[in-house]
């Protein structure tokens, strides 16, 4: 009997980055993807600066950034368009309130297909994590002992194996969230999209508006986003909203609804193309049982706008990965893991309905203001939602976990919350730990464990309660490391999780109630009831 502790299906970039964690922790983990190459799509292409943290704590952010396909100066920006050869209403650079107090790193823009590579090399360095391409999932079924995967293999024969866990990260159309019996709400009607791939040289000569990555084409009768690839090879994507009635996507003159849409003809190859229903939805509950989770598309489906989708996803990613090693590895209770959906799904709604709210303003913005006759309201309207769209700092780095049992705010302590522009570094418990450079070019995450929990000492050490520290953190079996910096925070200790996130933060260690309040809920097991708990998993 093949037997794993988590079974991930669906090897895109959420799994694969799912399965990096666990590595890290030395689970048993097995990866099923059904394709055998990641797929030539330009999706997901905008990696925003806090996933780029986590792909630092990979330790893959330099190979990231050195596959990217766009030259080193082509300017990172969206500009927002009559037509390409037409007016610029706005021009928006999403890294723009970005500085290296508030982040080591930046966007960036990159295929979705070498973001899955990237991690991809990186699993390979991994010894207890096994990828199997070629893989479609059959069945998927749960007991009171474990989880049953049948799927059909690479050489066409059923193949079955077992987990104490098993995570959905197949996409939007999630088998295994149909198969677990969890809703998928919608948030809003769907509205039919055509995504289109195409290779032009010609396009980039004739293009008159400013330079820019991505264009919002505004004033074509084919309204939509078109943007660049890969320049040298004169590769482009387009997403493009219409009353297209066709059935197939074969019987639609995709050569003529890009020449409308840029306002001019120009030569062309169609490399791929299709038809998409965008949703925007989100999953009743991101568990079954605490014993299948949903995690990435399969949790959530956003509108292509803003770059939440995959950037959300890997923050469900580092949330949920440190808890299953932990309860795997008999230092935390299963009750854990309840926390995965109580922490991430608020997040994921937040996010959701951001996304949705900067989708609708896009469509109805030339209803509301007729650029035909009110040029100045339609441009003062473009400026504004140019900014509402790149300005989302405070939803990007500033969500936190609040009503959480491993969020420890005091009844003295300060309980920020963010709007969605602007981030504002704060050691509020329930906050990812805010960036400081603890030597010249060095960065404190550079610095932390993507494994243990971590007590931050800011200035002065007190030995004696730093060992008392230590022993409380082994009696509990918790990986803990002590990391002593200067006084860069205000605050003498940071207790973080092994996500980065605070737990707790004050000017004096107090033990007794980090373990009344935290350790007694989630990591005190008596042996009978752990022996029961996993004695037939």
């Amino acid at each position: 009997m093949k037997i794993y502790d988590v079974i991930i299906i669906g090897g895109g970039p959420t799994g694969v980055a799912l399965g990096i964690e666990l590595g890290l922790n030395n689970v048993k983990t097995l990866i099923l993807e059904k394709h055998e190459a990641p797929l030539l799509s330009p999706r997901a292409q905008f990696i925003n600066a806090r996933s780029m943290e986590f792909f630092s704590r990979w330790q893959i952010a330099s190979s990231l950034k050195a596959k990217q396909l766009l030259p080193y100066d082509f300017p990172l920006q969206q500009v927002w368009c009559s037509l390409l050869n037409g007016k610029t209403y706005a021009v928006s650079r999403p890294n723009e309130q970005l500085n290296n107090q508030l982040s080591p790193e930046r966007m960036i823009q990159i295929p979705l297909w070498l973001t899955e590579e990237t991690l991809r090399t990186r699993l390979q360095s991994l010894p207890t994590v096994t990828f199997l391409k070629n893989q479609a999932v059959e069945d998927v079924s749960l007991d009171s002992n474990r989880v049953q995967i049948t799927v059909k293999n690479n050489i066409n024969q059923l193949e079955t194996f077992h987990s104490r866990y098993l995570i959905a990260c197949d996409g939007a159309n999630s088998f295994t969230r149909e198969k677990a019996g969890i809703a998928f709400d919608t948030l809003s009607p769907p509205q039919r999209v055509i995504h289109v791939m195409f290779a032009s040289q010609e396009l980039k000569k004739l293009i008159t508006v400013e330079k820019g990555v991505l264009y919002y084409v505004l004033e074509s009768a084919r309204p939509g986003g078109i943007g660049i690839v890969d320049l040298a090879r004169g590769l482009w994507h387009a997403q493009i909203r219409g009353n297209e009635t066709a059935d197939k996507i074969e019987d639609v003159n995709l050569h003529a609804i890009l020449d409308e849409m840029v306002g001019f003809q120009f030569n062309k190859t169609i490399i791929q193309a299709h038809f998409w229903n965008m949703h925007i939805q989100l999953a009743s509950h991101f568990s079954k049982e605490n014993r299948i989770f949903l995690v990435g598309d399969s949790a959530h489906a956003f509108a292509p706008i803003g770059a939440f989708g995959l950037n959300t996803g890997l923050g469900d990613v580092v949330n949920l990965g440190w808890k299953l090693a932990a309860v795997i590895r008999h230092e935390a209770s299963p009750l854990l893991l309840e926390t995965y959906e109580k922490e991430r799904r608020p997040v994921c709604l937040h996010n959701l309905l951001i996304a949705h709210k900067n989708a609708d303003e896009l469509v109805t913005l030339r209803k509301k203001h007729d650029p035909s006759k009110d040029p100045d309201g339609f441009r003062d309207a473009l400026v504004n939602l140019a900014s509402q769209i790149n300005h989302s700092l405070g939803a990007t780095m500033g969500y936190a976990y609040f009503d959480s049992p491993l969020t420890l705010i005091q009844k003295d302590q300060p309980n920020p919350t963010m709007n969605t522009a602007t981030y504002i570094p704060t050691l509020a418990p329930g906050y990812f730990l805010p960036h400081c450079w603890i030597e010249e070019q060095t960065s404190i995450y550079s610095a932390l464990s993507p494994t243990h929990w971590t007590l931050i000492i800011c200035g002065k050490k007190e030995e004696t309660l730093l060992e008392a520290a230590k022993k409380k953190f082994a009696a509990y079996g918790l990986p803990f490391k002590t990391l002593s910096i200067g006084e860069f925070y205000p605050a003498n200790y940071i207790v973080i999780r092994p996500d980065w996130h605070i737990v707790w933060t004050g000017f004096k260690l107090h033990l007794p109630y980090l373990e009344e309040h935290l350790f007694n809920n989630l990591f005190t097991i008596p042996r009978r009831q752990m022996s029961k708990i996993h004695e037939n998993l």
